[in-house]
């Protein structure tokens, strides 16, 4: 004998959560379900997680998704991002010369106007501190070079899209859990929601494409 299909009536009640998942190391889609159903368990017990009804629906792996059907976070590290740092700091650095140069060029002028036995004197500490600055100077623009390079190598997290299901009513509570799982298996997880849809096909429309 078949048995009948529950009507959607009896049936329970699901939304969809669409999850942002940046990961120190490559996981697999078995090793974010353990994620999920630890940092759940960890929350509320056993008893309250199987109230959820939790089950992960789909998984996509952005960092090495090619498509143009789904958003692809990565093309930040291809755009003019560190042309512009670069340009900018030396602009800036340019300014920072020239304002330090006519400053100690005045002040040369007064102390030459004022004090003419000391002349000497004076003009040789202005030089120093002219010459201490412009290594400041220049050592800053150098750590911000080398900060604007950072991600030369390539980025230094993995990134992951899911939607997972749980039962109306729900979400606060898996979403809290969630958001509370900063390790898992001695590596550095981090967990965001994006949205929550009434259906599969509405949360992948919304915040996955």
């Amino acid at each position: 004998m078949k048995l009948k299909i529950l009507p959607p009536t009896l049936r329970i009640n699901n939304r969809y959560l669409v999850l942002d998942i940046k990961s120190e190391i490559k996981i697999s889609k078995d090793e974010l379900v353990s994620a999920i159903w630890y940092a759940c368990l960890r929350l509320y017990g056993e008893i309250g997680t199987s109230d959820f009804n939790l089950w992960l629906m789909k998984f996509y792996d952005i960092s090495n998704y090619s498509s143009k059907y789904y958003k692809i976070d990565d093309n930040i590290i291809n755009s003019g991002i560190d042309t512009n740092i670069n340009t900018n700091s030396n602009k800036i650095n340019n300014n920072i010369n020239n304002n330090i140069n006519t400053k100690i060029n005045t002040k040369i002028n007064t102390k030459i106007n004022t004090n003419n036995g000391n002349n000497k004197i004076n003009t040789d500490n202005l030089n120093n501190s002219s010459n201490n600055n412009n290594n400041k100077v220049n050592t800053n623009s150098n750590s911000n070079n080398n900060f604007a390079n950072y991600d030369e190598e390539g980025p230094s997290y993995y990134h992951f899209k899911v939607v997972l299901r749980c039962k109306r009513g729900c979400e606060d509570k898996v979403r809290g859990s969630l958001a509370l799982l900063s390790n898992y298996n001695n590596n550095k997880i981090a967990i965001t929601t994006m949205g929550i849809s009434g259906t599969i096909s509405s949360s992948i429309e919304n915040f996955i494409k």
